[in-house]
């Protein structure tokens, strides 16, 4: 069975060290403004550290999009992985993709969770903070078939949570925020994918797409996962 998104909510309910669970605040989380994504790329000097390495990762996506067309087979996923790691470089933040070819991404795609956990086990960053991505990545996986917006929104709540919990320390909030908005410009891209590719094949009858709805930007976003924490 699939789970809800109100279910990822309890996900910081479990990061703690044998320590009382966190209250939250819903009053703050239910009036949070949700800031729309498109007017965070259009903004200049953002100084969120987490909202320009979400801003880079949309960037490189559509750079590659426009330059070489959408991804639709392993070796073009594995091209445009290697795209958005060689420009992150060459924008002052070195990724390394030593690894990452078709083989790997055909492994992604086939068992996402199982390379998910993988490549985390390996990472220096402490267990509670390793739980809190899996199950948050596991439930994107999971929901990756629903409304764009809905996600999004869960997100933005997710976001706000982590910032207000007092039990995380500095670092960890950073990295699960990076991966999160991260995350969230990753679907965005796609969201507006899609509704190119809708109208492309409405006008030159297409083909289905090779990967499934949000599956190529997870599997990205999981290809890359080691490198962005």
């Amino acid at each position: 069975m699939k789970k809800n998104l109100v279910t990822l909510m309890t996900i910081l309910g479990l990061i703690s060290c044998d320590k009382e669970t966190v209250s939250e605040n819903e009053q703050t989380v239910q009036n949070r403004k949700y800031i729309e994504i498109e007017s965070v790329i259009n903004t200049a000097g953002i100084s969120d550290s987490s909202e320009l390495k979400g801003k880079l990762f949309y960037s490189l996506t559509n750079e590659y999009t426009k330059n070489y067309g959408t991804p639709n087979s392993i070796q073009e996923l594995t091209d445009q992985v290697k795209y958005i790691s060689d420009n992150w470089k060459n924008k002052g933040q070195e990724l390394v993709t030593t690894e990452v070819n078709p083989e790997y991404i055909k492994s992604i795609m086939l068992n996402p969770n199982e390379k998910l956990v993988h490549i985390l086990e390996k990472s220096s960053i402490n267990k509670e903070v390793k739980r809190s991505l899996i199950e948050l990545i596991e439930n994107l996986i999971d929901v990756s078939g629903q409304d764009y917006k809905k996600i999004s929104d869960f997100l933005a709540s997710y976001e706000a949570l982590v910032k207000e919990n007092t039990v995380l320390t500095d670092k960890d909030k950073e990295i699960i925020v990076n991966v999160a908005v991260i995350s969230n410009y990753a679907l965005y891209a796609e969201s507006g994918r899609k509704d190119r590719d809708w109208e492309t094949s409405v006008a030159n009858k297409k083909g289905h797409s090779f990967f499934n709805p949000n599956q190529a930007p997870l599997i990205t976003l999981i290809a890359l996962l080691d490198r962005l924490i």
